[in-house]
């Protein structure tokens, strides 16, 4: 028993030993702190010469009124400092530092001052291109950290009209100045491309927002001056010749073919003068120059060929369904354009109808008006090459001729000569009519079956049948001769 209470004892010690042990360790960093003499730095790649500043920093204070706060002077420079203090740091514990960057090749980073006796670290970061970035500071023992964000800028020198572009705006609609497009920025490169636009004099129904947003009423047109201006040096202004001009509008756009306005493009694969036309873009009510374009969305069905600066020709590639996309764009602003789509149809036209298998004309027929099918005698009428779009018919027969035969369909509902269409692949059936007055079945008639899809009305497929017409027995007798 006494043996089991010392090694409790014994235990005890130990783990009273180790917990210590691990509390002082912990306690050792509390009170460390890691603190920077600066939230974030700004420097430039080309900061003007301190004499120039303080110059134009004292024309500033003369400016003044009385009662105006002056802003204290603050240089533009290429490098700058920044002071790392370790407070608190225990005896016995490293001070170094580590500093890390979190975009590489902006600054330069180099510890300059180190104080052992304070435990501050001095760096100084000097620019080498623009770009934010963002220091890490470490300590090497630890685990403190704090941050310090830094910008590098290339100060703005010269701010120019583009003498090649003129910004436009349009009436009764707001547009934005493409600053991009209407200024020059000297260094090309400065990060500093920050404008105020205004207008320069007044004009009806005319404005423009610091932003660079025109608005113009129904009826002024011609040229406005804005005036830009650099918010980071307010001496450097440039002055735009704005032009006003008149919208596009996309109920205005045509896609004509042969003159007259299409909603559609119908071309064929196996006809050669319908497997390409000639369209043409127009706009209505539209006084400006324009730029037009034709894009085909499958270049593997149709393809697109601009032959003049609203004329192109579309070639037919392949069966099936597509759609073009028309663009009208303002010339000399590619940005101000609006769109139309038109379906396109690549098609087959009918090459040939069949009757019963034969296309072109079907002599001698012989029709009576007694079958045992009481319907007739069957023909199949059939349109065709395979692709075609449309295989419907129509059938054709002489007014006078309509009297003498009947035609069914195989459920023995009667065909309208006059207005049934008629799809390919059908049985019509054919019989003789007794005349009214006569009772007599005879003469001539001509089916003439004409496939709607033709691309020529004037000069359509067809095959004609020919019929003779008879009459048919009424009985049957059987005679022995013997």
């Amino acid at each position: 028993m006494n043996k089991l209470k010392k090694l409790t004892l014994i235990l005890s010690i130990i783990l009273l030993s180790s917990s210590g042990l691990l509390f002082g360790c912990k306690s050792l960093y509390s009170e460390m702190a890691l603190e920077i003499d600066k939230e974030e730095i700004t420097i430039y790649l080309n900061p003007t010469s301190l004499e120039d500043q303080q110059a134009d920093y004292d024309d500033y204070l003369a400016g003044l009124g009385e009662e105006d706060e002056a802003v204290a002077f603050l240089p533009e420079v290429n490098e700058d400092i920044f002071t790392v203090s370790i407070l608190n740091l225990p005896k016995g514990v490293d001070n170094e530092l580590i500093v890390d960057q979190t975009s590489l090749g902006i600054i330069n980073v180099e510890k300059t001052e180190k104080d052992d006796d304070e435990n501050t670290t001095t760096y100084t970061v000097s620019a080498l291109k623009i770009g934010r970035t963002q220091l890490i500071v470490k300590t090497l023992e630890g685990n403190r950290e704090q941050t310090i964000d830094i910008e590098v800028i290339e100060k703005i020198e010269g701010l120019y009209a583009n003498e090649y572009y003129t910004p436009v705006g349009l009436l009764g609609q707001s547009t934005i100045i493409n600053t991009t497009s209407a200024l020059k920025f000297f260094p090309t490169t400065t990060s500093q491309k920050d404008i105020r636009y205004e207008l320069v004099g007044e004009y009806a129904g005319v404005t423009v927002s610091s932003a660079g947003e025109i608005t113009a009423g129904d009826t002024y047109s011609g040229y406005v001056i804005v005036r830009a201006t650099s918010i980071h040096n307010e001496t450097l202004t440039a002055d735009l010749d704005v032009r006003i001009v008149q919208p596009i509008d996309v109920d205005n756009v045509l896609l004509q073919f042969e003159g007259h306005a299409v909603e559609e493009v119908v071309l064929a694969t196996n006809k050669i003068e319908e497997s390409q036309g000639n369209y043409s873009v127009y706009v209505l009510e539209n006084s400006e120059t324009l730029n037009t374009t034709i894009t085909a969305d499958n270049k593997r069905k149709i393809e697109a060929e601009q032959i003049d600066s609203d004329d192109y020709l579309l070639r037919s590639i392949e069966l099936g369904n597509t759609f073009i996309t028309v663009r009208v764009s303002l010339a000399g602003y590619a940005e101000h354009f609006v769109e139309k789509v038109y379906p396109v149809r690549i098609i087959e036209y009918p090459e040939y109808v069949k009757i019963n298998g034969t296309s072109g004309i079907l002599n001698n027929q012989e029709i009576f008006d007694r079958y045992v099918n009481v319907l007739g005698q069957p023909f199949i009428f059939e349109v065709g090459a395979v692709g075609c779009y449309d295989k419907t018919m129509k059938i054709n027969i002489e007014p006078e001729d309509r009297e003498k035969i009947q035609l069914s369909y195989s459920d023995g509902s009667l065909v309208n000569m006059e207005n049934d269409i008629i799809p390919s692949g059908i049985d019509i059936y054919i019989k003789a009519i007794e005349d009214s007055e006569t009772g007599e079945v005879n003469g001539q008639v001509n089916v003439t079956v004409v496939a709607l899809g033709s691309p020529d009305e004037n000069n359509p497929v067809t095959s004609i049948v020919n019929l003779n017409l008879s009459k048919g027995a009424d009985n049957i007798k059987y005679v022995n001769r013997n």
